[in-house]
């Protein structure tokens, strides 16, 4: 590749066309930079000159987004590419890493939920991955290393994963889990509820259990009908030779195959494997639907919404289907789209690339393949009514909050914060946020408390909050209200601290349990959650009407904030439990701990093994292990 800049100084006149001289006509990608340096926007031509033509004519380019584009342009850098392929790579490349703010549409690099198979290792397992391991040359995936997918969500690739469990009991433990009851020779209690074959105590050869995994490999890649006819010719096989304990498992793993099956609906009588793509526009928001049909079946729909998309759909599609196909497992023969993306074939020969086989990127005009891009159209306009119907009540909720809460603004942000200690120890304290009445986890904040001694709840409150709105205040991230968990004097704190930082303006609540009494009535009403809700400058505090909208809304934000306290308080309890014992160890520092605790499994288990046990772990020095041993038997 080569490369080849143009640029003009900040606060200059608008592009001069005289650049066109300096820029090949060659394809590859240009990079757009405003006058600080800052990359925002990205794109591919199979012409750089022709195609930044365009932008210097905005009569040829009548996108709304590139007046808006132009006017912050202040440079514009080139990369030669050999193919229009290598461009489209490029181009997504450079996107991820720059995340330009005009390149709506791939910012967030969202990155699907994947099932891989490690076939390298004797015994593997399923495992839910997102991040994949690329090879070093960037071509193919690792030999052995199998992926599957996408999945859009958890709930669907746990749901995946437990079913497949149901019909092949593979192991689940961890390698550190497997390698221990290797050594020991006690299964793990999967094992011993038969969902598990028990390679780790030798219940099944690792032949057999190779066959299983081509078993599930062949049922992932949609290959079910095949499947099930290979277990029952393998059935009686076994039932002939008299092997019935074997014909048994084999015809449970039958049944379930078969009910997985039937729950699949079947969308072809021509047992074909295809992605049909359906896309559904309203402005500038759009919505994606993805219909995964395998040898017939419909397997999965996944879906997806952008805002501010200003393209055209075949310049969207082009560069969806090379993001969504760097994500997914399994690429599939046949790829349905509503219109042809702009550089088809250079995009089927990268996704053929991808998949190790021919792949068609086809907009069908008619027919069954057509009917499939219509279905996927209907799902995709489904899901930005659902999505739009949610957006309007979580609209209605805010506004019934701000009346309500007698808020100054409708609450689109909102901050709510828990502490957590254990007689005054280990004492933390979380914010966790919700954005448009849903929680926003990217946003969630974990303090270790370091200016109180012992468990004040005022204290802590007091420092959690100063530290947070400090740094916010001169950072950004304000948020619309705060809810404090706790009473009258928890909010009283939270006042003098805003007072303190000037940001009085800000809207605070708090929300308490009633524990005034421990009648039958309490009790049922505590099971309701019913909830003190206190207000600034108010005596008595809010009555909210039961099973009212912003109730439940409160009832949320404190159940999250107290689940996030209790989980980090956990975290920090076991850490402080494991630095009290092998941390003040000389000689043990966090990778030989991490180690120790992989070979022997415990911290019980150290204690109890013998020096020369402990001698003979991964990393440890004869010297290191007598100190470890001498610290761990100190009151012996």
């Amino acid at each position: 590749m080569a490369d080849n800049g143009t640029r003009r100084r900040a606060g200059a006149p608008p592009l001069d066309p005289a650049i066109l001289d300096d820029i090949p006509r060659s394809p590859g990608v240009y990079i757009m930079k405003d006058s600080a340096g800052r990359v925002i926007y990205v794109g591919k031509a199979q012409d750089l000159r022709a195609r930044v033509r365009q932008y210097l004519a905005p009569e040829r380019d009548t996108r709304p987004s590139v007046p808006f584009l132009m006017r912050r342009v202040a440079g514009v850098d080139t990369i030669v590419t050999s193919t229009e392929k290598e461009a489209l790579l490029l181009e997504e490349t450079l996107i991820k890493e720059y995340q330009p703010r005009y390149n709506v549409f791939w910012r967030d690099d969202k990155t699907y939920l994947s099932l891989r198979i490690n076939t390298r290792t004797p015994y593997p397992r399923l495992e839910i991955v997102r991040l994949r391991r690329k090879p070093r040359d960037g071509t193919r995936p690792r030999e052995g290393v199998l992926y599957f997918g996408p999945y859009s969500s958890a709930k669907k690739v746990r749901a995946t994963v437990k079913m497949l469990h149901e019909i092949f009991p593979l192991r689940q433990c961890s390698d550190a889990q497997f390698r221990e009851a290797q050594r020991t020779g006690r299964p793990c209690l999967n094992c011993q509820m038969r969902k598990c074959y028990g390679p780790c105590v030798g219940s099944i050869s690792e032949a057999d259990y190779a066959v299983i995994i081509r078993n599930v490999v062949q049922f992932l890649r949609g290959q079910g009908e095949a499947l099930v006819a290979d277990l029952e010719r393998r059935m009686e096989t076994a039932a002939t030779d008299e092997n019935f304990e074997e014909a048994a498992r084999l015809r449970d793993q039958i049944a379930a195959a078969t009910a997985t099956l039937e729950r699949q609906r079947v969308i072809s009588t021509r047992w074909a494997s295809r992605d049909a793509f359906g896309l559904y526009r309203e402005a500038d928001e759009l919505q994606i639907a993805v219909l995964h049909v395998r040898e017939g079946r419909l397997i999965e729909t996944t879906t997806r919404s952008f805002s501010k998309v200003q393209e055209p759909d075949e310049v969207f599609l082009g560069a969806f289907l090379l993001t969504f196909y760097s994500a997914a497992g399994i690429v599939p023969p046949e790829v349905l789209v509503p219109v042809a993306p702009v550089d088809a074939a250079s995009v089927a020969e990268v996704l053929a690339e991808r998949r190790g086989g021919p792949v068609e990127v086809a907009a069908p005009k008619r027919g069954e393949k057509h009917n499939l891009v219509e279905l996927a159209a209907k799902n995709a306009q489904a899901a930005f009514e659902a999505a739009k119907d949610r957006t309007t009540l979580r609209r209605d909720l805010l506004d019934e909050a701000r009346r309500v809460l007698r808020l100054g603004r409708v609450p689109e942000r909102i901050d709510c914060f828990d502490m957590s200690n254990i007689a005054g120890a280990h004492r933390v304290g979380v914010m966790v946020v919700f954005r448009d009445g849903e929680p926003a986890k990217a946003d969630y904040r974990k303090f270790r408390i370091r200016t109180v001694e012992h468990g004040d709840d005022y204290a802590m409150m007091r420092e959690v909050l100063s530290r947070r709105y400090t740094r916010a205040k001169g950072e950004g991230g304000l948020p619309d209200l705060i809810v404090i968990d706790g009473g009258k004097g928890q909010l009283n704190v939270a006042l003098a601290v805003l007072d303190e930082l000037g940001l009085r303006a800000l809207d605070v609540v708090s929300i308490a349990k009633d524990k005034a009494a421990r009648s039958a009535e309490a009790r049922e009403a505590d099971r309701l959650k019913l909830d003190k809700v206190y207000l600034p400058n108010v005596k008595e505090p809010v009555s909210l009407r039961r099973h009212s909208p912003v109730q439940f809304l409160l009832e949320r934000l404190r159940d999250e904030a107290h689940r996030f306290a209790i989980a980090y308080h956990k975290q920090v309890r076991r850490k402080a439990h494991f630095a009290s014992a092998l941390d003040e160890v000389p000689g043990i520092g966090p990778a030989r701990k991490r180690a120790l605790l992989r070979h022997f499994g415990s911290l019980a288990r150290i204690r109890a093994a013998t020096l020369d046990q402990i001698k003979a772990a991964p990393t440890m020095t004869a010297a290191a292990a007598e100190a470890l041993h001498a610290a761990l038997h100190e009151d012996d």
